[in-house]
């Protein structure tokens, strides 16, 4: 394992600003001299993620997480420590020192890393045969730009390209490129082998196809492609028939938690720019011509998971799927995850038969302008969805509609929201809204008794008492410790007040606690700086990055270090106390002498509570 120099990993963390990190992967709002916003690591809806600039460190109050900024990459990116440092280093162009000058030979990159650089390799193989001087590259450039309607330079600065029907040394030329067999075989780019230990040649998983690479939004890598279908693609490939293949889930792509253009769009949206939802890649692109930030799932219906990564940069989506039966559907089952998420969803029906990639090039900007102008609000296009004349529906149909938005607004956590829709539902319905929302009310007690016996079915009875309080002490070492952040010259007169034996080092904070007072002892505790070289765990990590992110004042500190030395020393003379009394209760078989000296020694213990040792806290600090 190669290993980074100690200064190039500080000076790396002294030159990174954690707000340039992570507002790229979570929207940012100024709170005071801090950020906040959405957690990246939970499915919050209200901010409790915060970004501490003047201490270049970031806590999470939803995930309890907390950390700098190599913690956050290796939990973003799911990265190794070293891996983190790497990437941070290549993404702000820092230069990466190790101990003997380079990475010592044989050493082996995580299959995390092996397969972001193989994709690398491959986005720009692909481009390659895109631009080609031979008969692939005429032909998919003539594609690209006659059928598809979309300019070379568009297909450079999206890195589009051109996977041969026929490739037998795409495998090979990696292979060599020292790539491990296990990289290869699970990257998604090959057909998995039959036998993985033969480490038999693997063949292409895409052939003929044009291929648009996925990024993934928080570190713009290419971590898996879309393939469309070409006149090129081969008739033994196995799916053929299919006009767009998506890479299959790796250890870098799980469709379901990543959107097509997120990377992109999330620095666009704006109050004025909601996300623009679309069902296809290229129907992406097509909107980034005319300047609309629009993004778009991964080949299946959009998740509540995608759909909260939206919310992270704004709380408003409008819906812009295409104009057919399937597409209107789709919107609709759109509706409910977008309210559950918490976002604000307008819709834009297209005409029966278009997409975004027809409309766009027929109407250019005027198409922009009038998706977010002229797009509809959920309980209308709902309803539109569900009746196609409702004034004038019958009370049947009007009755199966309203208990259909019924179900939609369920989703809802706002009253007021709720309220605002029904009126808006009666209007629509043609139905008082007083006779609605009795109705909405009836629906809503029948829906929690059907939960209820669910419930009751379902689940054991619980017996005694689960009321148990997890309120959390007050913990002594960790008062003691963020003085000694503020004032390292406190150390030597703890040292003097406080007995090694008192402190509780079977508790992170007593653990580091120890380290610090062990420092102080040798003259060598010069304050926080010190601490990172001082950590063992990432359990003493995440404690250390929990301190760090707390509000402190200077003479709130001073205060508590008294008492917090007497609560350790109370703490430590208690339990010898109740260590005694269990000898003593167990004390009849021994000699009378033994149980009066335990005795004494009882009584010693009691009396010692009522003398503690005093701290002198100096007025110079």
């Amino acid at each position: 394992m190669p290993i980074i120099s100690r200064s190039c990993i500080e000076d790396i963390r002294q030159k990174v600003n954690i707000y340039d990190l992570v507002s790229p992967v979570v929207g940012l709002k100024k709170v005071g001299a801090n950020y906040r916003g959405l957690s990246p690591f939970t499915n919050e809806k209200t901010p409790s993620f915060y970004v501490l600039p003047d201490k270049n460190i970031f806590k999470d109050f939803s995930s309890g997480e907390a950390g700098d900024i190599y913690k956050f990459v290796q939990l973003t990116e799911r990265l190794n420590f070293q891996e983190a440092i790497e990437s941070i280093a290549a993404r702000f162009n820092l230069p990466v020192e190790y101990e003997k000058g380079q990475a010592p030979a044989g050493f082996k990159p995580s299959l995390r890393k092996e397969i972001l650089d193989i994709h690398d390799l491959a986005t720009e193989y692909y481009q390659w045969n895109f631009f080609a001087d031979n008969k692939e590259g005429a032909f998919i450039r003539e594609y690209w730009q006659k059928e598809r309607m979309f300019s070379e330079k568009e297909a450079k600065d999206y890195k589009i390209g051109l996977a041969l029907p026929k490739d037998s040394k795409f495998f090979i030329n990696l292979h060599k490129k020292g790539f491990s067999y296990e990289a290869l075989n699970k990257c998604g780019l090959f057909f998995p082998a039959r036998n993985p230990e033969s480490e038999e040649p693997l063949f292409p998983r895409f052939r003929g196809r044009l291929m648009i690479p996925i990024r993934e939004h928080a570190n713009q890598r290419v971590v898996a492609f879309t393939a469309r279908q070409l006149e090129i693609t081969p008739d033994d490939d196995r799916s053929r028939e299919a006009k767009y293949v998506n890479s299959p889930e790796t250890p870098l792509f799980n469709k379901s938690h990543l959107l097509f253009g997120l990377y992109k769009s999330k620095k666009e949206v704006s109050d004025t720019h909601p996300f623009i939802l679309v069902e296809g890649q290229l129907d992406v692109l097509r909107c980034w011509s005319v300047g609309l930030p629009a993004v778009a799932p991964q080949g299946t219906s959009v998740t509540e998971n995608q759909l909260l990564l939206l919310k992270r940069f704004n709380d408003r989506i409008v819906c812009l799927l295409d104009g057919d039966e399937a597409g209107r559907k789709a919107a609709l089952r759109t509706l409910p995850i977008a309210w559950k998420a918490g976002l604000d969803i307008a819709f834009h029906p297209l005409p029966d038969g278009a997409d975004p990639d027809d409309e766009i090039l027929k109407s250019g900007t005027a198409f922009a302008k009038s998706a977010l102008a002229d797009s509809i609000g959920a309980i209308p296009f709902a309803v539109q969805s569900l009746v196609e004349d409702p004034l004038n529906a019958n009370p049947r149909e009007k009755n199966r509609t309203a208990n259909a938005i019924f179900e939609l607004l369920t989703q809802l956590e706002s009253e007021l929201m709720r309220m605002e829709y029904l009126r808006e539902l009666s209007r629509l319905l043609g139905i008082r809204e007083d006779i609605l929302s009795a109705d909405f009310k009836n629906y809503l007690s029948k829906k929690f008794r059907r939960s209820q016996v669910s419930t009751l079915a379902e689940s054991p009875e619980k017996t005694g008492d689960t009321a148990i309080s997890n309120s959390k002490l007050t913990n002594a070492e960790e008062d003691l410790i963020l003085a000694l952040f503020e004032f390292p010259s406190l150390g030597s007169h703890i040292l003097q007040a406080v007995d090694n034996e008192w402190i509780d080092d079977s508790q992170v904070s007593g653990r580091i606690l120890n380290r610090i007072l062990a420092e102080t002892e040798e003259g060598s505790w010069n304050g926080v700086s010190q601490m990172e070289e001082m950590l063992e765990t990432d359990e003493e990590r995440n404690y250390y990055y929990n301190l760090r992110s707390k509000e402190l004042h200077a003479s709130n500190l001073l205060r508590s270090v008294e008492e917090a030395v007497l609560k350790i020393y109370k703490r430590f003379i208690q339990k010898r106390i109740h260590n005694l009394d269990v000898e003593l209760a167990n004390a009849q078989s021994l000699p009378l002498e033994t149980q009066t000296e335990l005795a004494k020694q009882r009584s010693a213990l009691k009396h010692s509570i009522t003398d503690p040792p005093v701290i002198k806290i100096p007025f110079n600090l």
